[in-house]
């Protein structure tokens, strides 16, 4: 059992005893997430009656509520077991040599923020303080869910296969992204409701066979897959991921395509970060509130039918999808061998905590694009300990999120390629007495009001 006394008495806050303002719901002793450096939930900083800057947490969508101890209970085991990466020496020493490149460019230390983080990031990933972005590619994986039976979408799952094919067409919303992007694009199918597709081979312009079965069963009821289905569509995603790198790629992105496939991808958050269904169950593409009932009884009972699963792959075999799970295979590859891979919405977050949770070192390879609408996907993030740049409201899925982010990341990698240097310009460097990623203990003093 659990002493749960000591959360709501907090006497090395500075604000002990606790201020009385009705508009002010402090959370130093109310809420054990409140001192989290990445709280999952929603503040504003806000001026007290006597000038004070303080956090409120009035629209805070976590249940931090006394009653739902057991969910934030189960929030913490999910960051608590969730295994960090191993970096090597020669990671970190080729870290701070890249870092002090960029402290070398004849700018303010850290002025291009989180670009300068991932640019790094990248040539880790890549081994080289010559990181390149020549060849970016965007694999779309397509998927049927039995799910759908259970009224959890605005569209039936015959809509999977006429958006897949309009991908094959050029005429799906993410090819043109794509296109600007300079992004090549596959599509593949990887368990739609149809007969198999003729081309076997990784072209464009095709729709690619990668076939596990015809749709998954309805979690909410049975299995989506079989054991052996699930490790042959791992294996599928890492043949396709290993096919983009031999025709070049030096980096990828996973996007998908499936009606009814954020119920899967909440069913799977929910369970590996020990949330319940109304907190990682949204809308999707679009659900009145007898829908988004409707979704959440589904997750609800699928997370019921998963909750005593331990392994990653039956967990994902049972209440996952084989897009997902093909997508989670080439976050596995890339891991291995070394590939940058750009995240996109929530889908693709709930395959890479699904493959983070099998092996632990793929976080080390991942790129966030943007912090989606759905919900969940803010949770992965926050336990990834992920900062996307891009804060767009987005929701498309499809990997559209990952090719906005593409363009920003080569004009980042061209400054630090191109530009000049302190030297070159006969400029007395800059002193980087503070980091970006460094939080003085006064940050929230004396900033106008802001909004997490």
């Amino acid at each position: 059992m659990t002493d749960t006394s000591t959360f709501f008495t907090n006497k090395a806050c500075r604000y002990y005893p606790c201020h009385d303002l009705e508009e002010i719901n402090c959370l130093f002793c109310y809420c054990p997430l409140y001192s989290l450096p990445r709280c999952p939930g929603t503040y504003h900083v806000v001026t007290t009656k006597d000038g004070r800057r303080v956090k409120s947490c009035i629209d805070c969508t976590f249940p931090h509520r006394r009653e739902k101890i057991p969910e934030i209970f189960r929030y913490l085991k999910g960051i608590g077991t969730m295994s960090e990466p191993t970096w090597s020496d020669e990671e970190k020493d080729l870290e701070s040599r890249i870092q002090a490149r960029w402290d070398a460019i004849a700018k303010p230390i850290d002025s291009l923020g989180k670009f300068e983080k991932l640019i790094t990031r990248i040539g880790v990933i890549q081994g080289t303080e010559d990181m390149h972005l020549n060849h970016p590619a965007l694999l779309v994986f397509a998927g049927d869910h039995g799910v759908v039976r259970e009224g959890v979408t605005q569209t039936g799952s015959e809509v999977t296969r006429i958006v897949t094919e309009n991908f094959a067409k050029g005429r799906a919303t993410t090819n043109g992204l794509a296109k600007d992007a300079g992004c090549d694009l596959f599509i593949i199918d990887a368990g739609m409701d149809c007969e198999p597709y003729p081309e076997k081979h990784f072209v464009q312009g095709a729709v690619i066979d990668r076939k596990i079965r015809r749709g998954t069963g309805d979690i909410a009821i049975e299995d989506a897959m079989t054991i052996d289905e699930c490790k042959a569509a791992l294996r599928a995603g890492e043949e396709a991921a290993e096919a983009m790198q031999e025709k070049g790629a030096d980096i990828l992105a996973a996007g998908e395509m499936g009606i009814g496939n954020t119920t899967p991808s909440a069913a799977l958050i929910g369970h590996f970060l020990g949330l319940s269904a109304n907190e990682v169950t949204g809308r999707g593409a679009g659900l009145d509130d007898a829908g988004l009932e409707r979704k959440r009884r589904a997750v609800s009972l699928a997370l019921t039918r998963a909750e005593d699963l331990t392994d990653p792959v039956a967990v994902l075999a049972a209440i996952g999808g084989c897009e997902i799970a093909e997508m989670c295979g080439v976050y596995l590859y890339c891991a291995k061998h070394h590939l940058p891979v750009i995240l996109d919405g929530v889908i693709s977050l709930a395959a890479a905590i699904t493959a983070v949770r099998i092996d632990p070192d793929v976080q080390k390879v991942l790129i966030p694009s943007h912090r989606t609408r759905e919900g969940a996907g803010s949770f992965v993030l926050d336990t990834l300990g992920m900062e996307p740049v891009l804060d767009a409201t987005l929701s498309l899925g499809e990997g559209s999120g990952a090719m906005f982010l593409v363009p920003l990341l080569r004009m980042a990698l061209h400054v630090y390629q191109d530009d000049g240097t302190f030297t070159d310009s006969g400029i007395t460097p800059y002193t980087p007495y503070e980091r970006l990623d460094q939080k003085p203990e006064n940050q929230a003093e004396g900033k106008p009001e802001e909004k997490r």
